[in-house]
Protein backbone atom coordinates (compact mmCIF):
# COMPACT_ATOMS: atom_id res chain seq x y z
CA UNK A 1 0.00 0.00 0.00
CA UNK A 2 1.21 3.12 -1.30
CA UNK A 3 -1.24 5.43 0.26
CA UNK A 4 -0.27 7.54 3.09
CA UNK A 5 -2.27 9.95 6.05
CA UNK A 6 0.12 12.11 7.90
CA UNK A 7 -1.04 14.91 9.98
CA UNK A 8 0.32 18.49 8.12
CA UNK A 9 1.15 21.01 10.88
CA UNK A 10 1.37 23.80 8.09
CA UNK A 11 -2.26 23.05 6.92
CA UNK A 12 -3.57 22.34 10.55
CA UNK A 13 -5.73 19.22 8.34
CA UNK A 14 -4.87 15.41 8.03
CA UNK A 15 -4.19 14.80 4.62
CA UNK A 16 -4.68 11.46 2.49
CA UNK A 17 -2.36 10.84 -0.53
CA UNK A 18 -4.06 7.82 -2.47
CA UNK A 19 -1.60 6.11 -4.73
CA UNK A 20 -3.38 3.39 -7.41
CA UNK A 21 -6.19 1.35 -6.44
CA UNK A 22 -7.55 1.33 -3.20
CA UNK A 23 -8.66 -1.86 -1.63
CA UNK A 24 -11.19 -2.24 1.43
CA UNK A 25 -8.12 -3.17 3.67
CA UNK A 26 -6.39 -0.01 2.66
CA UNK A 27 -9.74 1.90 3.46
CA UNK A 28 -9.78 0.42 6.90
CA UNK A 29 -6.48 1.23 7.28
CA UNK A 30 -6.72 4.70 6.50
CA UNK A 31 -9.43 5.32 7.82
CA UNK A 32 -8.01 4.14 11.33
CA UNK A 33 -4.68 6.51 10.78
CA UNK A 34 -6.75 9.51 10.43
CA UNK A 35 -9.18 8.72 13.54
CA UNK A 36 -5.95 8.60 15.63
CA UNK A 37 -4.49 11.88 14.18
CA UNK A 38 -7.42 13.76 14.62
CA UNK A 39 -7.40 13.15 18.56
CA UNK A 40 -6.75 16.14 20.54
CA UNK A 41 -6.93 18.67 17.45
CA UNK A 42 -9.85 21.39 17.72
CA UNK A 43 -10.30 21.18 14.01
CA UNK A 44 -10.92 18.26 11.77
CA UNK A 45 -10.10 19.17 8.32
CA UNK A 46 -9.80 16.19 6.05
CA UNK A 47 -7.32 16.88 2.92
CA UNK A 48 -8.04 14.20 -0.14
CA UNK A 49 -4.84 13.96 -2.85
CA UNK A 50 -6.53 11.99 -5.38
CA UNK A 51 -4.27 12.77 -8.28
CA UNK A 52 -2.50 9.68 -8.34
CA UNK A 53 -5.27 7.13 -8.11
CA UNK A 54 -7.57 8.09 -11.29
CA UNK A 55 -10.08 5.24 -10.87
CA UNK A 56 -13.14 5.29 -8.97
CA UNK A 57 -13.13 2.83 -5.69
CA UNK A 58 -14.14 -0.43 -6.14
CA UNK A 59 -17.65 -1.48 -4.29
CA UNK A 60 -16.10 -2.59 -1.02
CA UNK A 61 -14.19 0.14 -0.77
CA UNK A 62 -16.98 2.77 -0.94
CA UNK A 63 -18.99 1.01 1.31
CA UNK A 64 -15.98 1.39 3.79
CA UNK A 65 -15.86 4.59 3.76
CA UNK A 66 -19.33 5.08 3.64
CA UNK A 67 -19.67 3.02 6.89
CA UNK A 68 -16.69 3.96 8.86
CA UNK A 69 -16.42 7.75 8.21
CA UNK A 70 -16.21 9.68 11.49
CA UNK A 71 -17.59 13.67 12.03
CA UNK A 72 -15.47 16.38 9.70
CA UNK A 73 -15.22 20.23 10.23
CA UNK A 74 -14.77 19.99 6.25
CA UNK A 75 -13.99 17.32 3.95
CA UNK A 76 -11.95 18.53 0.87
CA UNK A 77 -10.85 16.84 -2.38
CA UNK A 78 -9.07 17.61 -5.46
CA UNK A 79 -7.29 16.11 -8.34
CA UNK A 80 -10.18 13.34 -9.30
CA UNK A 81 -11.22 12.77 -12.92
CA UNK A 82 -15.27 13.75 -13.75
CA UNK A 83 -16.41 10.12 -13.73
CA UNK A 84 -14.85 9.36 -10.34
CA UNK A 85 -15.71 12.81 -8.79
CA UNK A 86 -19.12 12.04 -9.63
CA UNK A 87 -18.98 8.25 -7.91
CA UNK A 88 -17.41 10.16 -5.11
CA UNK A 89 -20.27 12.40 -4.75
CA UNK A 90 -22.88 9.71 -4.11
CA UNK A 91 -20.66 8.03 -1.08
CA UNK A 92 -19.78 11.30 0.40
CA UNK A 93 -23.50 11.74 0.63
CA UNK A 94 -24.21 8.41 1.65
CA UNK A 95 -21.51 9.10 4.32
CA UNK A 96 -23.70 12.32 5.49
CA UNK A 97 -20.69 14.39 4.41
CA UNK A 98 -22.51 16.43 1.72
CA UNK A 99 -23.39 19.57 3.47
CA UNK A 100 -18.90 20.64 4.45
CA UNK A 101 -17.77 18.50 1.33
CA UNK A 102 -16.30 19.74 -1.59
CA UNK A 103 -14.48 19.34 -4.88
CA UNK A 104 -11.36 21.08 -6.62
CA UNK A 105 -8.90 20.88 -9.76
CA UNK A 106 -6.13 21.79 -7.21
CA UNK A 107 -4.72 21.51 -4.24
CA UNK A 108 -4.29 24.92 -3.53
CA UNK A 109 -8.24 25.50 -3.67
CA UNK A 110 -8.50 22.77 -1.57
CA UNK A 111 -6.98 23.91 0.94
CA UNK A 112 -8.14 27.49 0.54
CA UNK A 113 -11.62 26.38 1.07
CA UNK A 114 -10.72 24.28 3.78
CA UNK A 115 -9.50 27.75 5.68
CA UNK A 116 -12.50 29.94 4.78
Amino acid sequence: MDHEVSWDDDNGCVRLTLRGQIEAEHARALMAAAEQLFEGKTRRLLLIDHRQSPQALPPETREVFQTRSYPLEKLSFFGMGHITRIAARIAVAIAGHSDHSRFFETEAEALAWLHE
